[in-house]
């Protein structure tokens, strides 16, 4: 949800960030905001834009190239509102964004969590580059008929990306093994386009009468091309003229669904809700395609009929003072998977369809406050009990859906918030997380019981900042300490994506900053003590002993911002 253009002021922000990262390259960000009314109280423009150079940190040793990750985002919005009476606004927006980086922000580490060079390295002998382009263009319209609100959203947007990825690791040696080919090194090269269009509209009762209500209706049709090429190279750098893949791969997707919501007002302090979502699916994928990793086929479609639905339970003790109860349903479709061939036998290795997943959320939680908000506290309990999971995985070097059966989530949440004086503010929030399956899973590796990858079991965040309101400089300092407990990347017998685990690791953040005039000044230092926290691992290069592709968290950083406003 972006701010809506003010259409009685004519003002506007400006802010400029550089940043110093240990062991890596200079960042910089400027970005700028301006609103402008048009006709006073009736029509009002705003528009935005923003350069980012976000300096890279991980070297590729085997190339000799430095800060491989270095990358470049920019962009911009204009958003125009238009109130052409008091119970008729319409607004429209476009957005753009542009990303190019050099490569992938990860190190090369082996699966016992030893770096294949440094802490921060890459070791594989070809580029990655990443461009994406995406677009964006929406229109809301919003009437006002006293007792209810129509409203209308529709909206387009566009999507392009190129990839390089080098799969050395994983398919120099698969070529090697099962076709005697002399490969060193390997390439996939892959463009991808999606087109998407929505359109929703709701029509929400007004007023705080007993019964609140809503009805609307959703539709979107997204069509997808994905073209990957492979690029195969002997010991000497010379392209082998060998074809390992070769797809096009066309996709649709289209979803129409009706849903309504009704809130009955039991009490001035107790009210309940329900809500019923029905939604039908249609998918179309082709898969043309030649090589020793993956096959043609015939175009297949899917569809599906699917109907979520919501309960609540609302009580508030004092105005200072709610508990609540949750009861939420959802799914993800399912629909034609990647065709891929075991090269061994040159048979399908994968199933050719996916099964929808779906979940049933169950949630309790109590936030309080004192009257003079010196003390908060938001707590919540939540169970989930998901069904027919679905999960990327590799088969044969290539990726793809499977199902890995049920889990359950159990969990809590809790933030503590102070405020001991006007210039402190002190807030502290801890999750407990334990996800696990239910089921036992040959495809994905599974055992009955066993923890779902990237789910810590414990994370926490401590933040206090304090602020001289009464002085002209209004000075300000404050600190951040986080902390991620160990996870898993994978299932510890799957063979496709052998198991990584990632270790446990806290970050420190500092900050101070003055107003001088109509400037804002800060100085901050993130990650403090240079910590090598891990935050994700991806294994798809090691299932032929290939290194785990790990991301670090950025290293110690030290930045100054400026920003303003008029």
């Amino acid at each position: 949800m972006t701010r809506a253009p003010s259409l009685t002021d004519f003002g506007g922000s400006a802010r400029l960030d550089i940043g110093d990262t240990s062991h890596g390259a200079m960042s910089a960000l400027l970005a700028g905001t301006i609103n402008a009314p048009l006709a006073q109280d009736r029509v009002a423009i705003q528009a935005s834009g923003y350069y980012s150079r976000v300096g890279g940190y991980t070297d590729n040793v085997a190339t000799g190239e430095r800060n491989v990750d270095t990358g470049d985002i920019y962009g911009g919005r204009i958003d125009l509102l238009a109130r052409p009476s008091d119970r008729l606004s319409i607004r429209l927006t476009g957005f753009a964004q542009n990303i190019g980086r050099d490569g992938g922000s990860y190190a090369s580490i082996a699966l016992d969590g030893t770096p294949l060079a440094g802490a921060l390295d890459q070791v594989h002998p070809l580029a990655e580059p990443f461009r994406s382009r995406f677009r964006l263009f929406s229109g809301a319209i919003e009437r006002d008929f006293g007792g209810a609100t129509l409203m209308t959203v529709t909206s387009y947007q566009t999507a392009r990306t190129f990839a390089a990825t080098d799969g050395s690791a994983v398919y120099a040696p698969l070529l090697q093994l099962f076709f005697g080919i002399p490969a060193e090194a390997v390439a996939i090269n892959e463009v991808a386009r999606t087109r998407k269009f929505t359109e929703e509209v709701r029509l929400a009762s007004n007023g705080t009468g007993r019964i609140e209500w809503q009805v609307g209706g959703f539709y979107t049709h997204e069509s997808s091309l994905l073209q990957q090429i492979g690029d195969t190279f002997d010991a000497g750098g010379a392209a082998i003229p060998v074809n390992i893949v070769t797809a096009r791969i066309r996709s649709s997707y289209e979803e129409y669904a009706a849903f309504g919501n009704l809130t009955y007002h039991v009490t001035g302090r107790f009210d309940v809700s329900g809500g019923l979502r029905y939604a039908h699916n249609n998918q179309r994928f082709a898969q043309d395609a030649t090589g020793l990793l993956v096959t043609s086929g015939p175009p297949r479609r899917s569809d599906e009929d699917v109907v979520t639905w919501l309960a609540n339970a609302r009580y508030r003790f004092s105005p200072h003072v709610m508990a609540y109860a949750r009861f939420a349903t959802g799914y993800r479709p399912g629909g034609p998977n990647y065709l891929v061939l075991d090269p061994a036998t040159q048979l399908p290795a994968a199933p050719d369809t996916y099964k929808s997943d779906s979940l049933a959320s169950y949630e309790l939680g109590f936030r309080a406050e004192t009257p003079d908000r010196t003390l908060g506290i938001d707590l919540s309990a939540f169970f989930i009990d998901w069904k027919n999971i679905q999960l990327l995985t590799a088969v044969s070097g290539v990726t793809t859906y499977l199902n890995a059966g049920g889990a359950h989530i159990k969990g809590l949440e809790l933030t503590l918030t102070a405020r001991p004086g006007r210039a402190i503010t002190m807030t502290g929030t801890m999750a407990y997380n334990d996800g696990y399956v239910t089921d036992a899973n040959a495809g994905l590796g599974a055992a009955d019981g066993e923890r779902l990858p990237n789910t810590p079991h414990f994370t926490a965040a401590l933040n206090a900042d304090y602020r001289a309101v009464s002085s002209p400089l209004h000075p300000s300092l404050g600190a951040t300490l986080r902390y991620v407990s160990n996870r898993t990347a994978s299932f510890n017998a799957n063979a496709q994506l052998p198991q990584y685990r990632l270790p446990d690791f806290a970050s420190v953040d500092l900050r101070a900053g003055v107003t001088a005039g109509p400037v804002d000044v800060r100085l901050y230092v993130r990650n403090l003590f240079d910590e090598r926290g891990q935050l994700s691992a991806q294994t798809v290069l090691s299932s032929f002993g290939g290194p785990a592709q790990v991301t670090i968290l950025r290293p110690r950083t030290v930045g100054l911002e400026l920003s303003t406003r008029f």
